[in-house]
Parts: C-alpha cells; structure tokens; sequence
C-alpha cells in the first residue's frame, strides 16, 4: 500500500514539474529576448559597431508668412529635378547697358553675394501639385473649365495639361507646396541669379530679344490676340519644351511659360533712394520684411509687355491672393529651392 502511496506522490512530483514554467509563462509572460546589438543612447551612439542613421538636416529658415503649421508625414514621390548653383557674386537688378529699359524700382544695378543653393530645374507641374493636394498639404487651385472665361486657361483638373506647369495659384498655395516637398520659395536673389548667371545678361540665353523662337510667350507681343497667347497655342505648354529658354545653370523656362512667386515682399519706397534695391543687404537678401505685394519674377504665356517682363531683371508685384483670385492669375506658377 505504501508502494502505491509513494508512486502516486512521484507522480505528482512530476506533473508540477512539468505544469510549473506553463504557469510562469501565464502569469509573467515570455521572459526578454537577449540580442546582439545594444540600445543606442540618447547621445546618438550604438553598440557593436552598428552606424548610426544620419542625422536630419537642421529646418530651412522660413521667409515670408508661414504656411500650414504641420506638414503631413507623407513624403513626396518626385518633387522634380534641381540644379546647383554655386557660391558667389553676382549683379543684380536692371543693367542699362543691355537692358534698354529699366523701371525705377530695378535699379541701381549692385552686387549681390549668395551662399550655393538647389534650384527646381523646372516649373512645378500640374502633375506634381496634384500629389501634394493628396496628401492633404496643398489646397486645390482653381480647375480647369471650358465654359468659364478665367478658368479655361487653368490647367489643374485638364488631364492633357499634367505635365504643365502648375497655374491659378496664389503665393499661399506656392508657400504650402515648396514646404510640404522639403524645399521653400526662392528669393528675389536666388530667382535672378539662377537666371542671368554672372554676366548681367538681359534674358536667360543671353541678350536677343525673345520672341516664341526662345520662350512660351505672346506671338506677336503686345499686339497678340487672346488666341495667339502661348505662341498661339492659348495656353502654357509641357515644361522644358523652349531649349533655348535655358539659364546658364541649366534652368528651365524662365522668361516664358508661367510667371513665378518668390518669397519675396514688395517694397518700392517713398522716392528712389528708399526703395529696398538701394538699402538691400550685400550677401543673401531675402526682400522687406513687411508690405502688402508679393514679388513674381519672369513673364508668362499671356503677359502681352513680353520684351520689359522676360528680362532677368524684371520685378513684377501682385497681391499674395485670396481663394477668389487663383482663377485669374492664370499666368503665375512658381519653382522651389533649397
């Protein structure tokens, strides 16, 4: 009998042994796993010679009105082609030697010194804009319509128009993309040079008189019909199309096609000594710091004063732009830097 005793304690010995580490793992959970690499520290080292991530670049300083407070956490696909654009001087604003005509506020023409920076080698395109109404960082711009007098030279919403540049945008709409794409506007600066290059040149190519052989302009200037605009096409065309209409750097389309905001503030002053032109600083101006205009650089498809406004010198000022307005600004667009 103590025999049977005895087995049956063995018995349950051996059952609790066994039931033991199941009822642990019930009660605790699964013990951690050990692992070869060590946790990185708040200073940004890590064991076992794992490298590090890079670091993030620091926030691009931000000129102008701020736009959305947050970007949303999706990234952008393609945000277009840049060019490079080398440290150093340049002479900025109107040259009267080539130029031939200079509005008050273009001048004096002065030296300007800009650290390197990345330009859009395009305008930004309808196709890229739509990306960033996607994902919730960018407004619609005004769409296309064939039946309403503005809205018919738009070219959102137009499907044969994806790879034009973007149009009937205010300065607000610009501001939202360039930031949701990591980039920001240009400056004044920044437009011009990438321009004109070093050598004060009236016009991206050098100093011919445009005409549609060079840009996307008015076929005939200021006596151009509505259907002539756009060398006669009536409306912007694919960006790139103009091979001549090509900076010194490589940019694209910078007398014709669309007119672009800059980040720029419009200041002409109270008499040609007070405009900014005359007080501006000599490395890196970035425009007033207040005022009610914003600057747009180059002329566009439907700017009929072709020969003043294609010039790399030429300051065109507008309102910023309230939703009501993007459907008459058919002919600004805008590029990006950084």
């Amino acid at each position: 009998m103590s025999d049977i005793k005895d087995l049956k304690m063995y018995m349950c010995r051996k059952f609790l042994i066994i039931l033991l580490p199941f009822l642990m793992l019930l009660t605790f959970g699964a013990p951690a796993q050990e692992t070869d690499e060590d946790e990185s520290d708040d200073s940004g080292g890590s064991g076992n010679n794992q490298q590090a991530a890079p670091a993030a670049p620091p926030q691009a300083e931000v000129w102008g009105e701020p736009g959305p407070a947050s970007a949303p956490a999706a990234s952008p696909a393609n945000t277009g082609e840049m060019v490079s654009v080398p440290a150093g001087e340049f002479g900025m604003g109107c040259y009267g030697l080539v130029d031939g005509y200079c509005e008050s506020e273009e001048w004096p023409y002065h030296k300007v010194y800009l650290d390197q920076y990345q330009i859009d080698k395009y305008e930004v395109t309808v196709a890229q804009y739509e990306d960033c109404v996607r994902a919730g960082a960018c407004p619609e711009p005004e769409r296309y319509s064939a039946s309403d007098k503005w809205a018919k030279s738009c070219n959102y919403g137009n499907a044969d128009r994806r790879d034009h540049p973007i149009n009937c945008v205010i300065w607000q709409d610009a501001d939202s993309y360039c930031k949701w794409a990591g980039k920001r506007l240009p400056t004044e600066a920044q437009w011009e040079k990438a321009a004109r290059g070093t050598d004060g040149r009236a016009y991206p190519w050098g100093n011919t008189p445009p005409s549609c052989e060079y840009a996307v302009l008015p076929l005939r200037g200021p006596d151009s019909k509505p259907d002539e605009h756009g060398c006669g096409r009536a409306s912007t065309w694919p960006v790139g199309s103009k091979p001549l209409d090509v900076s010194t750097y490589g940019v694209m389309d910078m007398a014709g096609n669309v007119s672009e905001w800059v980040v720029d503030w419009y200041d002409r002053g109270s008499s040609s000594t007070t405009s900014y032109y005359q007080n501006s600083p000599a490395k890196n101006p970035t425009g007033p710091a207040t005022g009610k205009m914003r600057i747009s650089r180059g002329a566009s498809w439907n700017f009929w004063a072709m020969t003043e406004a294609a010039r790399t010198s030429a300051r065109h000022y507008q309102v910023p732009g309230a939703p009501d307005d993007r459907k008459r600004k058919t002919g600004v667009g805008f590029r990006c830097v950084r």
